[in-house]
């Protein structure tokens, strides 16, 4: 058992919450205050209902989550965003977000552990905001089939994109997690020949074509499950505290 305010301070350090710029609202770091003592942790890519229930039910204390309760500002306590603060509240569970800190995380981060998973063995940072660096780049003599073998092997379902260079070759390769299909507008600039990310717009995949970049769209999901999973397994480790991650992604079905 330990206190909320060592679990707080602990993560706040890790991560540079504190020093990490990231989007209006984001809110990085506690967003609930539950128990102040914690005996047991878990993690989940989304804070939902569904996310936050399940976490009540395993009785846990302390729900890490990479995006989190608040992201437009004030916003009235109302409709599904109550009931998500009575869950937690009710229960005194304690909520904690991480966003961009998480993303580029040099070993904990989404971007890192993306691009160790695909044999990027030795990437440099690319993509500059606010004085930090969005993506990962890489030059890789690998082809783009034996890339989307290893990409499908990570369990996504939700692939897709264009390959619209004239090689077979991967090339410079570059990671950014996330909704980060608007990078392409910078790929040229960089050098990459081929850009993963997790979601984009319509208007990526034309600028792509025209480009002859590759532009392939992982999934949200899939391209961020690993960071908080890894976050989740260190902060248990560290305390001594039983962890579980909570899948987060709805099951979507299809009707004809």
């Amino acid at each position: 058992m330990f206190h909320l305010k060592e679990f707080v301070s602990f993560l706040d350090n890790l991560l540079s919450v504190q020093k990490v710029p990231d989007f209006e609202g984001s809110c990085n770091g506690l967003q609930v205050e539950g128990s102040s003592q914690v005996r047991k942790i878990a993690s989940a890519v989304d804070v939902s209902l569904s996310s936050l229930q399940k976490a009540v039910d395993l009785e846990v204390d302390l729900l890490l989550v990479h995006h989190g309760l608040f992201w437009n500002g004030v916003q009235p306590i109302s409709g599904a965003f109550k009931e998500m603060l009575e869950v937690a509240m009710k229960n005194h569970l304690s909520v904690y977000s991480v966003h961009l800190p998480l993303d580029i995380h040099p070993s904990l981060g989404n971007n890192a552990l993306l691009a160790q998973k695909i044999g990027m063995d030795n990437p440099v940072p690319c993509f500059s905001w606010k004085e930090v660096f969005l993506g990962l780049k890489q030059k890789m003599d690998v082809s783009f089939e034996d890339l989307s073998k290893k990409l499908l092997a990570l369990g996504g379902n939700q692939i897709s994109g264009g390959h619209f260079s004239s090689s077979d070759k991967v090339g410079m390769l570059a990671v950014s997690s996330g909704s980060a299909g608007s990078q392409i507008l910078q790929a040229e600039k960089e050098g990459i020949n081929t850009l993963i990310t997790g979601e984009g717009e319509y208007w990526n995949l034309i600028v792509a074509e025209n480009s002859k970049i590759n532009l392939i769209f992982l999934g949200h999901y899939e391209s961020e499950v690993f960071g908080i999973d890894a976050l989740g397994k260190e902060v248990g480790k560290h305390f001594q505290v039983p962890y579980h991650f909570l899948e987060s992604l709805p099951k979507i079905s299809f009707f004809a």
